[in-house]
């Protein structure tokens, strides 16, 4: 789903591509759920004034543009993807999922992740703000002493 966002966000809606994400179950749950709060399907159906079936979508623009922009309007920009993690990963794997966005917590270093949550959510005032894409907490057990 997050590969087929930019396309999803473009002026030009590709009606093909939205159809599929909405003949998916899985890629059609992830669409609703990047909202915040994620929309049911029958409050996506409702506020775009539009069925989900993609043979509607594929046919008929200006209802393929009121689902996109409804899904849009209500991404949350705070959003930041994490994950906690615990166990042996590839360095590379890591890597990866650092440098596509992801924030990775060890799950024996959750006082960062609480750390983070309250700075965040508190006094938006005195708040750090989100990290960066790819920011990591805790160490690596891929690293070696030096």
């Amino acid at each position: 789903m997050i590969d087929q966002l930019p396309a999803l966000t473009t002026h030009r809606l590709d009606l093909h591509m939205l159809a599929e994400v909405m003949r998916d179950e899985n890629m059609r749950t992830a669409f609703r759920y990047l909202a915040a709060p994620p929309v049911s399907e029958d409050d996506l159906k409702t506020l775009a004034e539009s069925n989900l079936a993609p043979s509607t979508l594929r046919e008929r623009r200006t209802e393929a543009e009121r689902v996109r922009d409804t899904v849009l309007r209500i991404i949350d920009p705070q959003v930041v993807p994490a994950a906690v993690i615990a166990g042996v990963f590839h360095p590379l794997n890591l890597a990866t999922a650092q440098h596509e966005g992801l924030t990775v917590y060890w799950n024996d270093r959750l006082a960062d992740l609480v750390e983070f949550i309250a700075a965040t959510s508190t006094d938006h005032s005195k708040a750090a703000g989100p990290r960066e894409s790819g920011h990591y907490c805790g160490k690596s057990r891929t690293d070696t002493p030096t």
